[in-house]
């Protein structure tokens, strides 16, 4: 794995971690075929007008038709649900353009990944590449920026042309497939039950991890949860909260993101330089125990920005999470 900053370039090895890049269009083909197998499992597709709660069974409005269920698990996340900026929260997003390029000679490192370059003008924002090689003439590069505003699509395409130009050297190339999205970013409790048979999931329900825009793996753990939960109680709303700890470390991280954002490639340099990768990712996944997490956050710079966005969370607002 690459980790690279103005002042340096890091090759990391990834130990017993594996690099794998799974592309959604594959990831949604593999679960329509594994529904397939199932005969009681149903797929419509259209465009939903209501979610209703009951007392004994949900409906769900689609394209003038009603379905109901026992329960309804809704991750219909619209700009609506997004709570207007607040003192005691922090609201962020995660924008980027990706483009898939594949380049006339063998070029990319199969063997190894970079996950944050922030060899590009910060400009006020948090901003890094990212590059994800499929072969040794392909690979997505994205332009991500944590801020309040999200760019229009053509002027992020520069910082693209002369990162590759410029920092890869990649003169000749060809843009295959390109993305564009914007991801939620904010330790606000989204509140998981919204009903008597309804939870809210994905998005809704709060799985966006706040410091990173990290979903897939806190999706299937949540997702593990719910079954158990069903499985034990008849219901699905016996899930576990958030560990305060990561609420807070991300309470923290983003509030630095948004008032001092110049400082996070220093503070990033830090975590790499400084710690084991099976504890960097650990922390990034959740998995991080106490001492652990105690242990990464005293080898980052400036500790006492950490502490002062801590206290903050913890003086502004109560100690609730994902209330179900």
């Amino acid at each position: 794995m690459f980790f690279s900053h103005p002042a340096v370039s890091l090759r990391i090895p990834l130990n017993a971690y594996r690099y794998r890049m799974i592309r959604g269009i594959d990831f949604y083909r593999f679960l329509t075929a594994e529904l397939a197998k199932y005969p009681a499992v149903h797929q419509e597709f259209g465009e939903i007008q209501s979610v209703i709660d009951g007392r004994d069974f949900a409906e769900v409005e689609m394209d003038q038709k009603y379905y109901r269920g026992r329960w309804v698990f809704n991750s219909l996340f619209r700009a609506a649900d997004f709570p207007a900026p607040s003192r005691r929260y922090t609201f962020i997003k995660q924008h980027f353009l990706g483009w898939e390029v594949e380049t006339e000679r063998e070029f990319f490192d199969t063997a190894a990944f970079t996950l944050f370059d922030f060899r590009t003008p910060q400009q006020g924002a948090m901003r890094f590449f990212y590059v994800l090689p499929t072969s040794s003439r392909r690979a997505l590069v994205e332009y991500t920026i944590f801020s309040d505003r999200v760019l229009a699509e053509e002027e992020y395409r520069p910082a693209l042309q002369t990162y590759l130009r410029e920092v890869l050297r990649a003169d000749r190339y060809e843009i295959v497939a390109s993305e564009f999205g914007v991801i939620p970013m904010t330790d606000y409790p989204f509140p998981r039950r919204l009903g008597k048979r309804i939870l809210a999931i994905g998005t809704l329900g709060g799985r966006v991890k706040p410091s990173t825009g990290f979903a897939f793996r806190r999706i299937q753990s949540d997702s593990r949860n719910i079954v158990r939960s069903l499985e034990k109680f008849g219901d699905p709303f016996h899930i576990p909260a958030d560990p305060w700890r990561h609420r807070f470390s991300d309470s923290a991280m983003l509030r630095i993101m948004k008032r001092d954002p110049e400082r996070m490639a220093d503070i990033f340099l830090k975590m790499f330089r400084n710690n084991p990768v099976e504890r960097i990712y650990r922390f990034l996944d959740e998995e991080i125990g106490v001492i652990d997490n105690m242990r990464l956050f005293s080898t980052l710079p400036k500790t006492k920005l950490f502490l002062a966005g801590l206290g903050y969370v913890k003086k502004t607002r109560p100690d609730r999470s994902n209330p179900v």
